[in-house]
């Protein structure tokens, strides 16, 4: 089970770590709001992707250093949960509010431990 580790650690690890789940809900955080907005889903999905790009760029600026493969992770799972937030609110005929709030609480709860954890370092 050592293997699992990582998953569920707030160190930088080579793929996935806690931080994959912030980006993950994120993303179908921002998906949610494009559904809200009535945006269309392709011009959508490219300004999202572009932001998710230019958030990672940004860790690196703020001296958050992570290896390519995370980072590529990261991105990779941001824009998941953006085609996730956007697609399934219709797919289930759910309000999107009903997954956008405990979304929205669950990364807020996310991040704070994370940066709790991070400024202990």
């Amino acid at each position: 089970m050592e293997f699992l580790r990582p998953l569920f650690s707030w160190e930088d690890s080579a793929y996935f770590d806690m931080w994959s789940l912030v980006h993950l809900f994120t993303g179908g955080i921002i998906g949610l709001i494009c559904i809200h907005k009535k945006w269309p889903f392709y011009p959508s999905l490219i300004i999202s992707t572009i932001l998710i790009i230019l958030w990672e760029y940004f860790e690196f600026l703020f001296g958050i250093h992570e290896s390519i493969t995370n980072i590529s992770v990261d991105i990779i799972l941001g824009v998941a949960g953006f085609i996730g937030g956007y697609k399934i609110p219709g797919k289930m005929k759910v309000d999107p509010y009903m997954i956008l709030i405990p979304l929205v609480i669950a990364v807020s709860v996310l991040a704070y431990i994370g940066w709790l954890n991070y400024l202990t370092r």
